[in-house]
């Protein structure tokens, strides 16, 4: 036997679906272009992202251990985001660890082999992820209702850096988001009027990378996430640090927070640099910036991103928020100064208890914002996000004064969207105990917009937030608004503007008894209403092929108190679950969009998954209820324009 242990970064640069049905007919002849291994001698090209230090015994060293590289190749198969992998055996004089290593996709093109004494291997998804992204085939997979520009289907990360809506001269609201294409050079700026159909200016990549020098720096690099603000003078202006440097002010990564405000009101064109503060560690972090904010005594607020230690790694304190105040944003008159930490927590969304968590790193792409909609306390109530933990968006709501600690109610801390979380239905448990988080990031890095007044914390407010879907190439989120109940809870619901493209012609209203398949589409939205019912388990089969052997199934179950969406008939390998309260008044609201291979749902406006699919053909159209033939409830649906179709 291996002994295991393995290496992961932060999150992975793409995730790639696995498919768990055959290579179709028409990815067969892009099989011969891939090694799918084992192959000795060679080793395929990509971007590591996990790796796994074996030792193996002498037993299973035969024919240059190739019994432990079927096991490397089987590690990837069942992987999501493994593209290729390579298997490095132990050296003779044991000078090169012995490890497993999976591959994610660095570009649109084949991967490369070189000479190696390792063994390499391509996944069986590889044939098919080609096919689709090269336009030979697959074109039914392709989401038209989420929006994804060219950059996105590059590697790399693609957090939502900065987004902010800004007053045009028209006095019509225009949203702008940025979204990190680093290895095109910068921010991605797209922009819409409505939150649905979305575009992008004749220079769509800015701000972007430039040789900036300040105090000896030397750093040609991508901005890293950031914000985007509206400044003293009206100014818009993006904020973010460098993501590397050659040189630093006193180490590599002693980058300073810059802004450059737009000079256009295409927000194409920016300023050189203003360096606001500096702020970092006896060690490299993201450091990522919140939205500044003015508060209502009139200083300008910042945060920085760190952790609580200043270690040298694992902090037991947890993560930490650093506050600043001045009393301008930058320019004249600004004077920056720490005032201590705003927030530390080792808290999780599975363990948030008086005894604290397990996190211990630092906070990653936060935002933090107040004045929400519905919100009992009159806008006062606060909620921070942060992405440092797996990757995925997580939530502390709470309260803070200006210029104060912010203090969290850990009851009401949770994840924005579950997609990263599986069932444990064996455990149990209810709710949060009956799913365990440790999947990969599919949506992540989330920031919030949509207000005519672009200060989010002191000034009440619509809350609109998008977040990177990490997928077999990357998307921005359907928007969706946030609000509070009157308990303080965290709500959220896809934006009314997404119904201005339901096809009226289209639309179905059928009882919930039906025993009956629907006939809908691979790009439709669908409301379901089950106010009684009598079984533990319902829900509806979505993708549903004509002989019924594929589907993905979204399953409500009132025993543990989990949603839980299945693609595991459809190449996703692992069911993704979230925990929900049982309503109060008996009714379950369940609200989705399917756009190809994307199925978001939102149930009870609190408890949202986004899950990957991979439907076999375009034929899969079928939509079926199960475990409500004697329930009562409604269901409707509607099939949906192509807003954001390439």
């Amino acid at each position: 036997q291996s002994t295991w242990g393995f290496y992961s970064g932060m999150y992975p640069i793409l995730a790639v679906l696995i498919l768990s049905v055959p290579v179709q007919d028409h990815a067969r002849d892009l099989a011969n272009d891939f090694d799918f291994g084992p192959t000795y001698g060679k080793a395929y090209s990509g971007s590591a992202f996990r790796i796994f230090y074996w030792s193996s015994s002498k037993a299973q060293s035969a024919d240059r251990y190739r019994e432990v590289a079927v096991m490397c190749q089987e590690k990837c198969e069942n992987n999501v985001n493994c593209f290729v992998w390579t298997y490095i055996p132990p050296s003779d004089d044991h000078s090169a660890p012995e490890r497993c290593v999976l591959k994610s996709v660095t570009s649109k093109s084949f991967p490369s082999q070189t000479e190696s004494a390792s063994w390499t291997g391509a996944a069986t998804r590889a044939a098919r992820w080609h096919s689709e992204l090269s336009g030979m085939s697959g074109d039914f997979l392709m989401p038209a209702v989420h929006y994804s520009p060219d950059c996105l289907s590059i590697s790399g990360w693609h957090d939502i850096a900065g987004a902010i809506s800004l007053v045009g001269d028209d006095d019509q609201l225009i949203h702008h988001v940025f979204q990190g294409c680093p290895v095109s050079g910068g921010w991605h700026h797209g922009y819409s009027s409505d939150l649905v159909h979305w575009s992008e200016p004749d220079q769509p990549i800015s701000p972007a990378a430039i040789h900036e020098t300040y105090r000896g720096m030397d750093s040609f690099d991508s901005p890293c996430s950031g914000f985007v603000v509206v400044d003293d003078d009206g100014r818009v202006c993006a904020g973010f640090r460098q993501c590397s440097s050659n040189r630093g002010l006193s180490h590599a990564w002693d980058v300073p927070l810059e802004l450059r405000c737009a000079t256009d009101n295409t927000l194409t064109q920016w300023n050189d640099p203003d360096y606001i503060f500096e702020f970092y560690f006896e060690r490299a972090l993201p450091y990522d910036p919140v939205r500044p904010w003015k508060g209502n005594d009139g200083l300008w607020y910042a945060t920085i991103a760190a952790d609580s230690c200043n270690g040298t790694g694992w902090c037991v304190g947890g993560s930490a928020q650093f506050l600043y105040s001045s009393p301008r944003l930058h320019g004249d008159g600004a004077q920056w100064n720490l005032l201590g930490i705003m927030f530390a927590s080792n808290r999780t969304v599975m363990s948030h208890g008086q005894s604290g968590g397990d996190r211990h790193n630092e906070f990653v792409t936060p935002d933090f914002f107040g004045g929400i909609p519905g919100d009992p306390l009159h806008g006062t109530t606060k909620v921070m996000l942060d992405n440092g933990y797996g990757g995925y968006t997580m939530y502390f709501t709470g309260y803070q004064d200006d210029g104060q600690e912010f203090r969290a109610d850990f009851s009401r801390t949770g994840a924005i969207d579950y997609a990263s979380f599986s069932p444990v239905l064996d455990s149990g448990g209810q709710g949060i105990n009956a799913v365990t988080d440790g999947q990969p990031m599919v949506f992540g890095m989330s920031r919030t917009f949509g207000a005519r007044d672009p200060n989010h914390v002191a000034v009440n407010g619509r809350r609109v937030l998008a977040g990177w879907l990490q997928g077999n190439i990357a998307f921005m989120s359907l928007p969706r608004d946030l609000s509070l109940d009157s308990n303080g809870n965290l709500l959220q619901q896809f934006v009314p503007e997404l119904k201005s493209i339901r096809i009226a012609d289209s639309y179905i209203n059928s009882n919930v008894t039906v025993n009956q398949p629907f006939n809908i589409s691979q790009q439709f939205e669908v409301v379901l209403s089950v106010s009684q019912f009598t079984q533990s388990n319902f829900g509806l089969q979505v993708l549903l092929s004509g002989d019924a052997n594929e589907y993905t199934a979204i399953t409500i179950n009132t025993t543990a108190n989990i949603v839980i969406v299945n693609a595991t008939l459809q190449g996703n390998a692992v069911p993704r679950a979230g925990p929900f309260e049982m309503p109060t008044d008996g009714t379950f609201h369940l609200h989705a969009i399917v756009d190809h291979s994307i199925v978001t749902l939102i149930l009870n406006n609190r408890t949202a998954l986004t899950v990957f699919t991979s439907p076999s053909d375009a034929l899969a159209v079928g939509v079926s209820l199960f475990g409500l033939s004697d329930a009562v409830g409604s269901v409707e649906f509607w099939n949906l324009e192509s807003p954001n179709s390439k």
